[in-house]
């Protein structure tokens, strides 16, 4: 399919924008066609449908842009989803890494490794309050008081790194080898980079499941997990 497709005169710039376009159709139109029925009917809450939609389509373009890279360097769908889960929770996934192998190694050490999550926009979207309002219980009236600038700022940093890695993901497919279709890595550079967080993910996994072992057993059970996680990252690339 992969071949067929390219065989015909349509340039890759022509194949991935007109799919960019429809990506970001399928998400702006419906939404803003929501937000246009939800300020006919909010009234003095009006504004609400228009920050909605606003703090909507900068989270997207973050998601969108991070999965149509990932799809591009990757060249199946698993590839595609665990760089997509890497990028999206690489920060939870080093806080992880250091709280299981880095700090017990170091006895009265202890890193604040919260603060990592900054780096994480899943959790910080899921934190963040882009309208801070009050309800009067007496007369059943809400009450703006504040658009807090902070979320704002951050969710449109991310928008601009989601256009930045639709950039990158028009370059990647620009100079992608036709034969990488099916790979699970088809952007080799990144190869390395999957294959040493898969290790030390699956060696971390196996550590804590056998945390109980004590003594020399524990390390053990982690030379042994960070070998199944070598082999296995291996197999998958």
């Amino acid at each position: 399919m992969t071949n067929m497709l390219h065989a015909m005169p349509i340039r890759r710039e022509t194949w991935f924008f007109t799919h960019l376009l429809a990506g970001l159709l399928f998400c702006l139109v419906p939404n803003a066609l929501g937000a246009a029925v939800a300020a006919a009917t909010l009234g003095q809450y009006a504004y609400g449908a228009g920050l909605w939609l606003g703090v909507m389509v900068l989270e997207f373009l973050f998601f969108f842009g991070v999965a149509v890279f990932s799809m591009l360097c990757a060249g199946n769908r698993l590839g595609a989803l665990a760089l997509y889960g890497i990028i999206n929770f690489f920060a939870v996934i080093v806080s992880w890494l250091v709280d299981v192998f880095y700090m017990p190694l170091l006895y009265g050490v202890s890193l604040p490794m919260d603060q990592l999550f900054f780096f994480s926009p899943v959790i910080q979207f899921s934190e963040s309050f882009f309208v801070l309002t009050e309800y009067d219980n007496m007369n059943d009236i809400t009450t703006l008081l504040q658009i807090p600038a902070q979320p704002w700022i951050y969710a449109g940093v991310t928008a601009l790194l989601g256009v930045v890695a639709l950039g990158l993901a028009l370059l990647v497919y620009r100079k992608r080898a036709l034969e990488n279709a099916g790979d699970f890595i088809s952007l080799k550079p990144f190869s390395p980079v999957f294959l040493g967080i898969y290790t030390l993910c699956v060696g971390a996994a196996l550590f804590m499941v056998f945390s109980s072992i004590d003594g020399i057993g524990r390390y053990f059970v982690l030379l042994l997990g960070l070998a199944m996680g070598f082999f296995t990252g291996k197999m998958l690339l």
